[in-house]
């Protein structure tokens, strides 16, 4: 099945298909805010994610697509490595007497914000074409989530 679906250029419609939980964390129960969102997904589906995952790392990598300055989600450059690194930075600046900025900046829900048009067309870009780029397309669009709570589904 995971042959054929990179052969074709298609991800099962069925497997798009997500059982979102939502989880109380703290503060007033009627509020969504205060609701953590888990989001579960076939374990099939999981299986060609890290598979797919892998394959797009090892490619980009081989183009060297990765900057240094560039941490989280990538093997060997954790977000405490960008921590370390920046705190070397200021203190190396600060004892040589040279003035020191730092910006740091959090995207809430950056990934919900991501133009899947603009991402297939970076892809091409990078050399991610053909019944490949089809198969993100299938892969991003179409998704579909059921609410759970309790043993109710929507």
């Amino acid at each position: 099945l995971i042959n054929k679906s990179l052969a074709e250029g298609y991800f099962p419609d069925r497997l798009k298909t997500a059982v979102v939980i939502p989880v109380w964390k703290n503060g007033s129960k009627s509020e969504s805010k205060n609701y953590r969102l888990i989001s579960r997904l076939s374990i099939f589906s999981k299986i060609i994610e890290k598979l797919i995952k892998s394959q797009v790392v090892k490619f980009l990598e081989k183009e060297e697509f990765f900057s240094d300055n560039q941490y989280g989600f990538i093997k060997g450059r954790s977000t405490d490595l960008a921590v370390e690194e920046q705190v070397c930075a200021v203190t190396s600046g600060l004892e040589a007497s040279r003035k020191v900025g730092v910006i740091y900046l959090d995207l809430a829900k950056a990934y919900d914000m991501v133009n899947i048009d603009i991402l297939l067309h970076k892809m091409v870009k990078i050399g991610i074409r053909d019944v490949e780029l089809e198969w993100f397309r299938s892969y991003l669009t179409g998704r579909r989530q059921k609410v759970k709570i309790g043993e109710c589904l929507s």
